[in-house]
C-alpha cells in the first residue's frame, strides 16, 4: 500500500471536476511524482484517496480547469503562401 505524505499543485483536469492532476509525495520516494486521479478511482485504493483528499482541499485549493484553446484555423482574410514566388 502506498502512503501519501503530501499533495501539491492540484488542478482540475476537466470542467466537470471529476478528475484532478497533482504532484504526490509518497512515503519512501524522494521526489514528488505527477499523478492523475478521477472521482471513480480505479482498482487502486491510493488513487481514490488522492482524488478525495486533493478535491476536499486538504492540501490547498484546487486550481480551476483551463481548457486548451482550439487551434487557429486559417481565415480567408489571412495571407497565405499560395502563389508565393521564389528567387
Amino acid at each position: 500500500m502506498f502512503v501519501i505524505e503530501d499533495i501539491k499543485n492540484s488542478k482540475w483536469a476537466n470542467a466537470e471536476h471529476t478528475s484532478v492532476e497533482c504532484e504526490v509525495k509518497f512515503e519512501g520516494v524522494d521526489d514528488y511524482l505527477p499523478f492523475g486521479a478521477c472521482v471513480n478511482g480505479d482498482q487502486y485504493a491510493h488513487t481514490k484517496e488522492i482524488f478525495d483528499r486533493a478535491a476536499s482541499g486538504e492540501f490547498g485549493d484546487v486550481s480551476e480547469f483551463v481548457p486548451i484553446p482550439e487551434p487557429l484555423m486559417p481565415d480567408q482574410n489571412q495571407p497565405t503562401v499560395d502563389g508565393a514566388q521564389t528567387l
